[in-house]
């Protein structure tokens, strides 16, 4: 009789345990699956992050050399416009030579009045009058016509020198523009990889 509870008893602890082993089997197999889904999802979750920073790399990059020619472009700008103010140098000598002109072409028309004066009053003078006259006329002639070019010249510079600074304001805005967007494009990508320490 003891002997058949002592079987009994060693049965239902045999069955106990292999229930409890089946549960636990059951629990880890479980586990597993959802480890496995987990890592499936992370390593999609890396694979997208990894593309993302490829992205970003790759645009990073474009900006970078647009930023390049960005200042190669400055720089020639830089010569131009420093070519253009030496150029504006020449003009402003050419605008000092022209009031230095106007003041001889004043002087000249004064004394072109006096002449015409003497020669309505002084006929015994005219040939040598009318000579000087005409000399005053070819003279002013000359002059006006170096005045009329070096006008249209210190025009032409102006406008060249307008067109200049235009152009580099231009460039300016961009360059701000570049440099705004690849700070922002490093500030995503930073924190990308700080939100993918798997990676």
């Amino acid at each position: 009789m003891s002997l058949t509870f002592a079987l009994q008893s060693l049965l239902a602890r045999h069955e106990a345990y292999v229930l409890e082993a089946e549960e636990e089997r059951r629990k880890m197999a479980a586990s597993i699956d959802q480890l496995e889904c987990d890592k499936e999802e992370l390593e999609a979750a890396n694979a997208k992050s990894i593309e993302e920073n490829r992205n970003l790399l790759d645009q990073l990059e474009e900006l970078n050399n647009t930023a390049s020619t960005s200042d190669d472009q400055i720089s020639s700008l830089n010569a131009t416009l420093q070519s253009t103010c030496q150029e504006l140098e020449r003009v402003n000598g050419l605008a000092a030579r022209a009031v230095q002109l106007e003041a001889e072409l004043s002087l000249m028309e004064t004394e072109t009045t006096g002449l015409n004066d003497k020669l309505l009053s002084s006929q015994e003078d005219c040939r040598s009058v009318s000579e000087r006259w005409k000399d005053a006329q070819r003279t002013i002639c000359t002059l006006q016509e170096q005045i009329d070019r070096m006008e249209a010249e210190a025009r032409d510079e102006r406008e060249r020198h307008t067109e200049v600074m235009n152009r580099y304001e231009r460039r300016r805005v961009v360059e701000r523009q570049l440099e705004s967007a690849a700070g922002r494009l490093k500030g995503a990508a930073a924190a990308t990889t700080k939100g993918n320490p798997g990676e």
